[in-house]
Parts: C-alpha cells; structure tokens; sequence
C-alpha cells in the first residue's frame, strides 16, 4: 500500500469511528444542553426541561407553558432509547422546584416526586412508585415544605405544611403498593402552643398510641 493509500485508509477508518460516536450519542435519550433535574436550584427550575436516571431506566420532563402554568409529559425510557411510557400531559402550576427522587418507604427503590404547584413555603408533589420493571407510575398526592423536609420513620412518613403564621399542620401516612394511607392529621399552633388531632382514623391499624403522638408534638421546642 502507498503512503497516500495508507492515509486515505487511515482517514476512512476514524471518520467511521466518528459516524458511529455521533450516532451513539444521536440515541441517547437525555438531550444535550438539557440539565438534570437535580443539578437544578430552587427558583431557577420552574417549569425547565430535565431528566433523571434511576438504574437503567431514564426519565425525561418535558414541560409545555411556564412556570405560572404548564402542561408536563413524563417520558420513560432505557439509557439505549427504548420507551417504557408515555404519560398523560399533567397540569402543574407555580412551580419553584424540580422533580426529585427519594426512597421514603425503605423498599430500595427511590419513589418519584413531580411538584404539580409550589409556593413560598408549601410545595404539593404527585408522587410515583416503580414497579418490578423499573417503570414508574402514580400513587397519589402529598404536600409538604419539600421533598427533603419529609420525615421517615420506619414505615411512617409525615409531612408539614404552613396553614397562617401560627398554625401547621402535620400528617402522617404509610405508602403502600397502591397509594398512601392516611394515618393521622394534627393541627400544631404555636401560639397557643397546642396540639390536637384534626383526624386520627388511621392510628389504632397502624398499632400506634394516640396519647404518645399528642405527647411527642407536645414536647417540641416552641420558641
């Protein structure tokens, strides 16, 4: 082979290697130029496409509006491009937050958190638990500071939100396969440095003692 042949090889072989890189990443499914949802702060991500992973499946968050009003659509697909699903167009308002993934059932598999309205101090989030495919879809509502701010003790996961300037209110639930089970609601005021059950129909099958939570909330710092 001549030097010139040996180049024109040369050269036909790493423009091949490039046509088959810039395929690979023509089909991979998180766009360029797009963030990932977790790398976005509060109050920049309101209504901005992003994505996730979780294992092999990757989830994209495509919205359609703004942050005031919105339609979003939640691609599933594998990280080589295949879909898994395709939701419904879901209406989300006000939003701050991006979506965000936690574990709060300790099943090991993180549930899927889509803020559908937040504000300055509540956030409420359509949350999705993943079936044994990896494949994600909706258990139902819960409302809270934030997804972080969610306390998970054992199979209990309770939630706070700000009623007015004195008054919160805390719930409780255990997710299960098919959605949340309320466990019990209280109403915190502090400037009567009160608590009291709103609705406590969950406590006696959740084998826990009425008197010992009002007591917990009780014994909290109030200053």
């Amino acid at each position: 082979m001549t030097a010139q042949g040996f180049k024109v090889t040369a050269l036909l072989s790493v423009l091949s290697f490039v046509a088959v890189a810039a395929s690979a990443a023509a089909e991979t499914p998180h766009i360029e130029g797009e963030p990932w949802c977790d790398t976005l702060a509060p109050g920049a991500a309101a209504a901005v496409d992003c994505a996730l992973t979780v294992g092999d499946v990757l989830l994209g968050f495509d919205y359609e509006g703004d942050a005031l009003s919105a339609e979003l659509t939640l691609t599933q697909t594998t990280l080589d491009g295949d879909l898994l699903h395709t939701s419904e167009p879901i209406r989300v308002d006000g939003l701050l937050i991006p979506p965000a993934l936690r574990d709060i059932n300790s099943d090991g598999a993180p549930e899927l958190f889509i803020p559908t309205m937040s504000g300055n101090v509540n956030s409420e989030f359509l949350v999705w638990q993943s079936d044994p495919g990896g494949v994600y879809h909706p258990s139902g509502t819960i409302s809270g500071f934030g997804v972080d701010a969610f306390d998970v003790e054992g199979d209990l996961v309770r939630t706070l939100t700000r009623e007015n300037a004195a008054t919160f209110t805390e719930a409780s639930y255990i997710l299960e396969a098919d959605g949340f089970v309320e466990v019990y609601t209280l109403s915190i005021d502090y400037a009567d440095q009160t608590c009291s059950f709103i609705d406590q129909g969950g406590v006696a099958d959740a084998g826990l003692d009425p008197a010992a939570i009002l007591q917990t909330c009780q014994d909290r710092e109030w200053d």
